[in-house]
């Protein structure tokens, strides 16, 4: 779709024709090989309708996928989850309980250690003059992160980065004892970085020296007081985050030990719900879960 001025906008997933999204097989297979090619997007919905009226985030993200990521998936909410007409028409039964599904799991496209890299953009770009709040029709000022921040934004930063300070303290802790992380690992880390800022006109690859503990506690001290828009989002969210930091801190101890296991993908009970990551082409960024 176009605004009024004629930028390029996305479509909901509901109006994205059949070939904008990787067949299920081969999507599970893109995240089971470990080489984050599949991205997940983060970043702050604009307006309660629809999340990038004006294709800023569309803008950032193709500007990502032609530079780094000419053949990946992509999963992107508005696109992947079915959701309320441009009009707030409400969604059918069917693709409620398909919404729901993916709400539960979502979380794991963020919190992959070697099957995602998380493509950030942060800025929130209101048009100049545009009325603020959080009805049809308003602008939604609040910001991406920080005290009082957008508390699903802070959730997905939070835990892609505590899964960067995960790996780099293993990298340091394994050169240290003259050893390689597990080749798993290896493979991701070479093929692409797990968190990417992509506001600019270059990705940056993000980085993280803290320990894992600090970065995971900040994300949930900013969480308690973040904002959401969705009713109970907040309790989901701060459970999410602690199923996280047992699946994940477990998984790096045991794969550490023995080189074997991998913790990659997405776990059995969520894969089930894959139904396909959208090509990461510049002109079909979306996926669907």
């Amino acid at each position: 779709g176009r605004d009024d001025s004629g930028a390029v906008a996305m479509r909901r997933r509901q109006d994205l024709p059949p070939e904008a999204f990787v067949p299920y097989d081969e999507a599970v297979a893109m995240l089971e090989r470990g080489d984050r090619s599949v991205l997940a997007l983060s970043y702050g919905w604009l307006t309660a309708l629809h999340p990038d009226p004006h294709g800023t985030t569309l803008a950032a993200v193709r500007r990502y996928i032609e530079a780094d990521a000419s053949d990946t998936g992509l999963f992107w909410d508005f696109a992947s989850l079915p959701q309320k007409g441009l009009n707030g028409e409400d969604k059918t039964e069917e693709e409620k309980a398909m919404f729901g599904r993916g709400l539960k799991v979502m979380g794991n496209f963020y919190a992959s250690i070697t099957g995602t890299s998380v493509i950030q953009q942060r800025s929130i770009d209101l048009p100049p003059g545009a009325t603020t709040g959080f009805g049809p029709g308003e602008y939604n000022p609040t910001p991406y992160e920080g005290e009082g921040g957008r508390g699903w934004c802070i959730f997905e930063q939070g835990v892609s980065m505590t899964v960067l300070a995960h790996l780099t303290a293993a990298e340091r802790q394994q050169a240290e004892k003259g050893k390689a992380l597990p080749e798993r690992f290896r493979r991701a880390q070479a093929s692409r970085a797990k968190v990417y800022d992509i506001a600019g006109d270059a990705p940056v690859a993000r980085e993280c020296s803290l320990p894992p503990r600090d970065v995971l506690d900040e994300a949930r001290r900013a969480i308690e007081k973040a904002r959401f828009t969705g009713k109970a989002d907040d309790v989901m969210v701060q459970q999410m985050l602690a199923e996280f930091e047992w699946i994940v801190g477990s998984t790096f101890e045991q794969a550490l030990e023995d080189h074997a296991t991998s913790g990659a993908t997405l776990p059995p009970s969520a894969r089930s719900t894959v139904a396909g990551t959208s090509r990461g082409e510049a002109s079909r960024p979306s996926s669907e879960v």
